[in-house]
């Protein structure tokens, strides 16, 4: 939902771009079966678009960006540990924190000026699922697929529409390889 003013306004809504980082992460294994991973990306950034006619309309194109930092702590399940290929489920939490968020000249000229631009720090769930293959002498290869659901509100004040408060749900599909 976007409301301007505590109004919401019809026929809106924005979406977020995809990006790739790098991830460092840390497994402690518990026992063969039971682990814990620590992930780590490195910050990437992102652009929210309007859509919808009413406010694609006034700023078309890409509206706000920002930088994200989403670290996760994903308790893993491993099927069969001793196996040359060895699948694992995860649950987890996520914590998002957005930084150097900034309007786009298309917004400011769109909506007479745009400032304050905030994005709001963000708690959410992480499910993965993924293998490790042993490709011996203590080396493994490894891919993995994670949904994490990450929703925020952006807030700003502009010139033609007052404070603006944007409901953003991002919830992106992590595709990942590795050695380790």
């Amino acid at each position: 939902d976007v409301n301007a003013e505590g109004k919401i306004i019809p026929g809106t809504s924005v979406e977020v771009d995809g990006a790739h980082s790098l991830d460092i992460d840390f497994t402690y294994m518990f026992s063969p079966n039971l682990g814990a991973e620590l992930l780590l990306d490195l910050s990437s950034e992102h652009s929210v678009s309007a859509k919808g006619s009413t406010l694609a309309g006034l700023a078309p194109g890409d509206i706000l960006t920002t930088r994200v930092l989403p670290p996760a702590l994903i308790l893993q399940y491993h099927v069969s540990p001793d196996a040359e290929l060895s699948p694992y489920l995860g649950l987890g939490l996520n914590y998002t924190y957005f930084f150097q968020e900034e309007s786009t000249d298309s917004l400011n000229r769109g909506l007479k000026g745009a400032s304050d631009v905030k994005l709001d720090a963000s708690f959410g769930w992480v499910a993965q699922f993924g293998a490790d293959y042993n490709m011996g002498n203590n080396w493994f290869f490894n891919a993995d697929v994670k949904y994490m659901d990450i929703g925020t509100e952006a807030s700003f004040t502009s010139g033609a529409l007052g404070n603006v408060d944007l409901d953003v749900d991002i919830n992106p599909w992590v595709l990942r390889i590795g050695v380790s």
